[in-house]
């Protein structure tokens, strides 16, 4: 059997070839040949696995140590006469840390003084002025009292709570009122929370009308008048309703409001 001249290799060259494979630990005094090989990459040097965690970690640990150590800059408190050294975010140190606040206040205090300069600049130019108080005259409250009341609303809340003046009926016969008490023709104030609701019969005469809501309020009929309040723009009108007229004969009775008027010289 022959052998060509590549494959023929003295003993010494194929012990070196096998050598070769795998590579020593670098641990002083350690004969390991290890195939797998741990390298440090910080240091570059190879270890055997028994050697790795002892020195592969403590290379990797003081790096880290030497990474992060920083210096760190000393900061003198800065009140006069005070070398202690001043704490993190702050120019003042921990004995004399509420002095900052002086500093804060005063400064406050000039920002202030600018403020009332330039208001006082501005009452000079245009003139005093005076605070916005409630009104304690009458104008006022009567601009209240007589605020026109939304039309919507008052027939929603008016077929609401309507209740039967005299006997439950359908729906296509009523006539739905809301009713308040007044002493004087002259002096209506309307109430939308202080009136009453009901709904009545449209055949019923107004007469008839007046007996039941007098009734129903717990007051005398002969001392009343009976009045039909219309709101037509800015004008307020308080018709005296004809009583022998029915409830469905009478133009745009239904959801308004009539107002039951004490007669004059009634409890004097």
């Amino acid at each position: 059997m022959s052998f060509s001249p590549s494959e023929q290799k003295p003993e010494a060259e194929r012990e070196e070839g096998l050598l070769d494979i795998g590579s020593k630990c670098s641990t002083l005094n350690c004969p390991n040949i290890d195939y797998l090989i741990h390298e440090c990459t910080k240091c570059h040097r190879r270890y055997c696995s028994e050697h790795r965690s002892a020195v592969f970690d403590c290379c990797q640990r003081q790096s880290t140590q030497k990474r992060d150590k920083t210096h760190k800059v000393f900061v003198a408190c800065t009140l006069p006469r005070c070398s202690s050294e001043a704490f993190s975010g702050s120019e003042y140190c921990l004995a004399h840390r509420h002095h900052a606040a002086p500093i804060q206040t005063a400064q406050k205090g000039s920002v202030s003084k600018q403020q009332a300069s330039k208001l006082d600049a501005i009452r000079a130019k245009f003139g005093k002025t005076t605070p916005m108080t409630p009104s304690t005259g009458g104008t006022a409250t009567k601009t209240m009292q007589h605020k026109p009341i939304d039309r919507r609303v008052w027939m929603m809340k008016t077929r609401m709570n309507a209740k039967p003046l005299r006997e439950h009926l359908d729906s296509n016969h009523r006539v739905h009122i809301s009713v308040s008490l007044s002493q004087s023709i002259s002096h209506v104030d309307i109430n939308l929370d202080s009136c009453s609701f009901f709904y009545l019969n449209k055949s019923l005469s107004m007469g008839r009308v007046l007996d039941l809501l007098a009734d129903k309020l717990s007051v005398d009929s002969s001392e009343y008048y009976l009045y039909h309040h219309q709101q037509q723009s800015n004008t307020k009108l308080n018709l005296n309703l004809n009583l022998s007229a029915a409830a469905g004969d009478i133009p745009g009775l239904d959801c308004a409001h009539l107002i039951l008027v004490q007669k004059a010289g009634v409890g004097e």
